[in-house]
């Protein structure tokens, strides 16, 4: 079985986004499965899934995600991967993983990340045929053709349904998510998002 798709099964396991509320405006904490981009470009990963069943033991799970991770981190031949803080209140599991950069990230759970530039997002063949809403001003969007002309702005894409906490300001993000504050947006479904920040 490859790497990733070993690693797919326990982000399976563990990221259930459904049913569950976005992500808290204050930047307090994540109540929807998400990421924080810092400036250096490492990720915190905010896992929160609504688990019940009777079988479950939190301290197993914290046991085989530790020793998930060291594997993955073994194949990569780096620290790629830690694990954080992990928790279960009222049949919620909560647990963070930091990953070093997106390539990490991308290799060990099931959406995709890229951060760079837009210049960057072209040259890996995403798609510039897209709307965005320009933050703070209700009803502006751009689109392709202004894109195209922002080559050096920095830029989040996400894939999936997740919660995107950005090191600074959201210029503009993807049509299908929601902005919760100047650094934090939520996607409303599944989908492929672009956040454009300062």
């Amino acid at each position: 079985m490859s790497g990733k798709k070993k690693h797919w099964i326990l982000a399976v396991m563990l990221v259930c986004m459904m049913g569950l509320a976005g992500c808290e405006s204050d930047q307090a904490e994540f109540t929807k499965s998400g990421i924080e981009v810092s400036e250096d470009n490492t990720i915190s990963a905010f896992i929160i899934e609504n688990f019940t069943a009777d079988y479950y033991q939190m301290e197993e799970l914290k046991q085989f995600v530790a020793e998930d991770v060291a594997n993955y981190n073994t194949e990569l031949g780096s620290t790629a991967v830690t694990v954080g803080e992990a928790s279960m209140e009222n049949g919620t599991i909560r647990l963070n993983l930091a990953f070093q950069n997106f390539d990490a990230y991308n290799g060990y759970m099931p959406e995709e990340v890229f951060i760079g530039d837009l210049q960057g997002a072209y040259d890996r063949g995403y798609n510039f045929e897209r709307t965005l809403n320009t933050a703070g001003k209700d009803g502006q969007t751009i689109a392709r053709a202004d894109l195209m002309n922002m080559g050096n702005s920095k830029v989040i894409v996400v894939t999936g349904d997740l919660c995107v906490r950005c090191p600074s300001k959201i210029l503009y993000y993807s049509t299908g998510m929601t902005l919760l504050d100047s650094r934090t947006v939520s996607a409303d479904t599944a989908g492929n998002y672009f956040i454009i920040y300062k």
